[in-house]
């Protein structure tokens, strides 16, 4: 990569990318919280993707998972609690005790928009997570000191 004729190497062995591409169609409002994190660890990569959004029965259709190098592994849909706001440490939880993860903002990130008929509160921060995500062939898999970003959304328009 290069940046104001400055050159940036990434090794394949230890670069990875997060993209977030996707294409639905919500409800007005619309309303989610979101994260994903990755590290590689030993040239293991691991990297998470978990939302609470408005999709139609999300105990069946929701986009949660954990990926393990190539293979992927579906998740159950989760909870996000944030007992002192977007900018200290959030909580994510599932039901059934396979996902427990903590996320704490280093780096904020926001959008806040009022125009009365259209509003967007956005906030989008990086930082770090912290817990485990528990598979049935895999035992508990600790997340400790993995870099990603969280959203909490909110747009009307």
């Amino acid at each position: 990569m290069k940046i104001n004729n400055e050159n940036f190497d990434f090794h394949k062995s230890e670069s990875f990318l997060i993209l977030d591409n996707h294409k639905g169609y919500y409800p007005n409002p619309m309303i989610y919280d979101w994260c994903t994190g990755a590290k590689n660890e030993n040239g293991k990569l691991i990297a998470f993707n978990l939302t609470d959004n408005q999709s139609t029965n999300p105990e069946k259709y929701n986009e949660n998972c954990i990926w393990i190098n190539k293979e992927i592994h579906l998740l159950p849909t989760v909870k996000f609690i944030r007992p002192e706001g977007v900018h200290k440490t959030w909580q994510i939880k599932d039901k059934l005790g396979m996902i427990d993860l903590k996320f704490t903002p280093t780096v904020e990130n926001s959008f806040l928009l009022n125009l009365l008929i259209i509003k967007s509160d956005y906030y989008g921060p990086f930082g770090i997570f912290e817990g485990f995500i528990k598979l049935q062939n895999f035992g508990k898999i600790y997340l400790n000191d993995y870099f990603g970003m969280g959203e909490q959304k909110f747009v009307r328009g």
